[in-house]
């Protein structure tokens, strides 16, 4: 009997292997089809619109700072000097420890940014922090 039954899962293992096989030959077979046929690139962006939710994306609030995609952080007083590549805020507050981001980059507007001086630091988790006197390097675009 375990003979047989050994027998009977190795035939199962088998035609399904041999399944999966012509089903690839199959799929294979179809890609010169593909490449002879016309692809309506004229009619592709109506389609993708189509497909689009009509609300555009979300926008990065001015006075937020994000990581991870979320907000972490609201700032006052800022100024962007573009040619340094520095930003510097009079305050930021939020339940991050800018001293230990982890590793997804803080974001501010279109910026991703790292800290390079922090003067006073108040609070600790799970209360915000308050960070004052800020200023940061921009390290590429968010």
């Amino acid at each position: 009997m375990q003979t047989l039954l050994s027998l009977f899962a190795i035939a199962i293992v088998a035609v399904a292997s041999l399944f999966g096989i012509l089903a690839g030959v199959w799929g294979l077979s179809r890609i010169p089809g593909m490449w002879r046929t016309g692809v309506n690139l004229e009619g592709l962006s109506a389609s993708l619109q189509d497909k689009l939710p009509s609300s555009p994306l979300p926008i990065r609030e001015e006075d937020a700072l994000y990581q991870g995609g979320r907000v972490v952080g609201r700032v006052q007083g800022v100024t962007v000097d573009e040619q340094a590549r520095t930003v510097h805020f009079v305050r930021i507050v939020g339940p991050v420890d800018f001293l230990n981001p982890g590793p997804d980059p803080i974001i501010f507007r279109r910026y991703r940014l790292r800290y390079t001086h922090i003067e006073t630091v108040t609070g600790q988790s799970p209360t915000p922090y308050v960070y004052d006197d800020v200023t940061c390097v921009i390290f590429g675009p968010a």
